[in-house]
Order: structure tokens, then sequence, then C-alpha cells
């Protein structure tokens, strides 16, 4: 457990008894850290984000929905990784979103891992979470990039092709408001903001549903479709 002051400038870790450091090392990370930005006038949402030619391509869905797979899978065909799981999001003068590059590899499930790398197997389990294989990036993205797209997954039945569709209003704020972190549901001057925020993301950032089965043999052409799309 973590006790986060109200001004988010003192932060005491209050592990359980016998919790393993690289746990409460890797909790720190991935929620703690977004919960202080949150509080820091920053939004973060549960997503995966690569940059392309055009921009930053983010990647949102349920648990298992193939974020980190379909980002990992670009990161091997030469886009630089800006996020895994934690998506940093500013506003950028005169207009625009952008991301803030975030974690610099990917946690795959072991099936994932095996079939993105012939090594999958021996990659390194991921430190407070070793169901999980970390797959680190030859290439990173070390400057923010402008939010070129956002993918909303959703999985379709096996054997039918991949769809990508314009999501409406209806379909992509709740969607963001699922994804984003946020450090106190009571806080309405907090939500306001956050709300109002991703009400921006969503007008001035096409937001796309990506519905696909689950086919790791299909990866590589869906993800040039992917490509293909942000360039449009």
């Amino acid at each position: 457990m973590y006790a986060i002051s109200r001004s988010g400038d003192s932060i005491e870790a209050v592990p359980e008894p016998g919790a393993p450091v690289d746990a409460v090392q890797r909790l720190f990370l991935d929620q703690v850290i977004p919960l202080l930005l949150h509080l820091s006038g920053r939004e973060c949402l549960h997503a995966s984000a690569v940059v392309t030619e055009h921009g930053a391509c983010a990647f949102l869905g349920p648990a298992g929905a193939g974020k980190s797979t379909l980002a990992a899978c670009l990161a091997l065909r030469g886009c630089p990784l800006l996020s895994d799981d934690c998506l940093a999001l500013a506003g950028r003068s005169p207009g625009g979103i952008s991301v803030v590059p975030g974690h610099r590899g990917s946690r795959l499930w072991p099936d994932s891992a095996e079939a993105l790398l012939e090594s999958g197997g021996s990659l390194p389990p991921v430190a407070g979470n070793p169901s999980k294989r970390l797959l680190a990036s030859r290439r990173v993205a070390g400057e923010p990039s402008p939010l070129r797209r956002i993918y909303l997954l959703t999985p379709a039945p096996p054997g039918a092709p991949a769809a990508i569709t314009p999501a409406n209003m209806q379909e992509a704020i709740p969607a963001l408001l699922e994804a984003a972190f946020r450090i106190d549901q009571r806080d309405s001057e907090l939500l306001a903001r956050q709300f109002r925020f991703l009400m921006r993301v969503a007008a001035e950032t096409p937001i796309r549903r990506l519905r696909y089965a689950h086919d790791f043999a299909a990866l590589p052409a869906l993800c040039e479709r992917i490509l293909e799309e942000a360039a449009t």
C-alpha cells in the first residue's frame, strides 16, 4: 500500500510483510506514478503506444485485448515504443494532444512473446509479475509525439476479418473514461478537469474501433493495415 498526501509531495510505502521489493517497485511505476501525474494536472490512460512517421498511435482496451502485443509487434517493425500500459498525455500549444514517453519495454504474456520472437520463451519475467515476459525495446521514443490515432480494441470471432471503423463520441468518451487513471473518485474538481481534457482528446484525435481476432499469424498484416490507416 502507498499513502499519498493530498498535495502529492509526500509518499509513504507501507508494503505487506514479506512483499518482494520488485513487486513494490512495479506497483509504484504502474499505479502510483499515473495517480501522481493525475494529481499534478496530467492525465494518463491505461494504454500502449508507438511512434509512426505520422505521429503516435495508441491502443486502448480491457486486460487481454492485445494492447502490449500490438505495440510490441509494431516496435519490432521499427516503430519506436512510446509506452506500455501507462500513456501520459499532454496538451500542445497552439493545439493538439501529445504523448509523453513512458515504459521502455513491453510486458507480454508468454504466448505473445513466443509468437513475436523465436527467443520469446527465454525473455526475463516482469518484476513483480512473473507470469509475463519483458521485451526490452531496441528503439524507444525520447521526445513527446503528437497523438495521431487512438484505437479501441474489440475482439472478433476466430477467423473474422479485421475491421477499422470510426468511433463516435458515444463510444469514445466512455472508453477514455474507463481507461483513465484517477486518484479519488469523490474529488469532483479533479473529475471535472479530467472529463474536460478527455472531451478535448476525443474532439481533436481521430479515434477508431479496431475489431480483430486473436490470431498471431495475422499480426504482421494487421500492423501493416494500422500503419496504412494512420497515414490517411
